[in-house]
Formats: structure tokens, C-alpha cells, sequence
């Protein structure tokens, strides 16, 4: 229910094996309230750092994965 959600988000899905099950879901919200909610083995997500995280906390991984991908944000 934040202003100007319009749902645009980068989803990360963590594995011990590329075929392997989920062990980890992150999310970031890129616009909005800009959330990361994690959720581990199946658990419900957990919401990490202040609010607005996710603006900066989206390219700065994309930068880390070697992924050149334009995030827009607005």
C-alpha cells in the first residue's frame, strides 16, 4: 500500500544446485516503499533494511551478478 507501487520488483532465487530446491527468496521492490523481504526454506519473507532499500539495493546486485540490465525505477 505504498504510493507510486506499481509492482516492479527483482526477484533472486538462491540454490545449492542449479536444478536444486529454493533455499532462499529475495525480493526488492524497485519503486514503492522500495522493500527487500527475504524468505528462507519456505518461511514466510522477512522484511531487511530501512525502507527505500530496494531503490539502490536492485542495480547494486545486478552490478555483483555481471549482469548489465537497466533497472528502471520509476
Amino acid at each position: 500500500m505504498c504510493p507510486f507501487d506499481d509492482g516492479k520488483a527483482l526477484t533472486l532465487t538462491f540454490r545449492a544446485q542449479a536444478a536444486g530446491p529454493q533455499l532462499a527468496v529475495a525480493t526488492v521492490d524497485l519503486n514503492g516503499c522500495a522493500d527487500v523481504d527475504l524468505a528462507i526454506g519456505g518461511k514466510p519473507a522477512v522484511e531487511l533494511g530501512p525502507v527505500g532499500a530496494g531503490a539502490t539495493l536492485g542495480p547494486e546486485l545486478l552490478k555483483i551478478a555481471g549482469l548489465r540490465w537497466k533497472l528502471r525505477t520509476t
